[in-house]
Order: structure tokens, then sequence, then C-alpha cells
């Protein structure tokens, strides 16, 4: 099997800490955009580096809709080749 395009642990945990960051950032703006401004060109460049560090909520549903017959470990096993961590996928699919 190629890991072409699997990304390795640290380099998923590196990409949920830079997600945190700018989620953070883009928080702060909106709860006091006086204090923390940003330009309209860094929101949508935040945007753009979110959506590359975080994962498709589609594609993790299209995922788990397509697998039902799978266990769920199969599923944990895929999305953790996707470089999704299944726990936060889990938890927030439990919200819905």
């Amino acid at each position: 099997m190629s890991n072409v395009g699997h990304k390795s642990v640290s380099q998923r945990i590196a990409d949920r800490i830079k997600g945190a960051k700018i989620a953070g950032k883009l928080q702060a703006h909106i709860e006091d955009p006086e204090k923390t401004p940003l330009l309209p060109t860094q929101i949508t460049a935040a945007r753009i580096l979110l959506a590359k560090v975080s994962p498709d909520m589609k594609q993790v549903e299209s995922i788990i809709k397509d697998e039902r017959k799978k266990t769920r470990e199969q599923i944990d096993a895929q999305l953790v080749a996707n470089g999704i961590d299944p726990e936060v996928i889990w938890q927030s699919h439990a919200k819905h």
C-alpha cells in the first residue's frame, strides 16, 4: 500500500496546531474586531489555510455514510489514513 497522500502523525499534529491558531485568530476578530483587526485579505487567507489543515466535513460524512457496513474500527482506520482524527469526528457527529 502506498503512503502517497497520507500525512504522518507529526504532520497531522502540526496541522491541528496551525488550525487552532488560525481559528483562534478568526474567533478573536469575530468577538472584538477593534481589538483584533483583520483585513479582508487576511480573513480570506486564513480561510484558505484553515481549509488546508482542517478536515472537510463533507468528506468525513461521505466516508461515514458510504461505509455503513464497516465497523467503527474500520472507519477509524480509513479516517486516519486520510489524515483525520477519528475522535474529533465522532464527537462532532454525536452533537448532531
